[in-house]
């Protein structure tokens, strides 16, 4: 007697059936997985380059309300920009931002606060020999393309990470380059975590703290 014969039924072995829709006189269509995820990675990706197209907006914005900076101003950036070697044609501006930045690919742009001139003279050219770093190194057409092939890839965090990273390796780099040029790295390191803290009221930067404890211990 070889005994009973038991059967086992595993229901989450076996293949899933196929999502069925109906067309309109009732027949049955298999449902395509790929249309629903092309149209959500399609809708992310549209947001994102809505945000892209909606942050140059503000920045052409904000530019065209900026006003022109005056000549004494001007010739800092422009031995800024002479001792980093920059040939690139700039434009400078003051307008009520929280802290200088650069933008533009074509045509660089610098945006300093309204009260710049009021800045101490070492703080003023620790500022602008950092702007001047970025637009050695065209660090804002970098970004760009990080920012653009994130809003393409949005599904992989790798992506994500790599276009943090690149954000933040390029103020370091910047810091790395001002410093090549002959700075004093624990003047310049000074001058960054003062503005931090006096003129643009935020954290002090994490590269301008760890500079000037490299600059204490050497």
């Amino acid at each position: 007697w070889a005994g009973p014969e038991f059967r086992f039924d595993v229901p989450f072995a076996e293949k899933p059936a196929p999502v069925m829709m109906l067309t309109t006189d009732g027949a049955p269509i298999a449902a395509d997985p790929g249309v629903s995820w092309g149209w959500l990675w399609g809708a992310v990706a549209l947001l994102l380059a809505l945000r892209m197209t909606f942050g140059g907006a503000a920045l052409a914005r904000m530019w065209s309300r900026a006003k022109p900076a005056n000549d004494d101003l001007t010739d800092e950036l422009y031995q800024a920009l002479a001792r980093l070697d920059v040939a690139r044609p700039v434009d400078f501006r003051l307008a009520p931002v929280n802290s200088p930045m650069t933008f533009g690919i074509r045509r660089a742009c610098v945006v300093v606060p309204t009260n710049f001139a009021s800045w101490p003279q070492a703080h003023r050219e620790a500022a602008l020999m950092h702007e001047a770093a970025h637009i050695r190194r065209f660090d804002c057409g970098w970004q760009w393309l990080a920012t653009t092939v994130r809003a393409m890839l949005w599904c992989h965090p790798l992506v994500w990470w790599l276009a943090s990273a690149i954000r933040d390796e390029a103020e370091l780099a910047a810091d790395e380059r001002v410093i090549a040029a002959g700075v004093e790295p624990t003047d310049y390191a000074t001058a960054l975590v003062e503005i931090a803290r006096t003129q643009v009221r935020g954290p002090v930067p994490a590269a301008a703290a760890a500079l000037l404890r490299e600059g204490q211990l050497s």
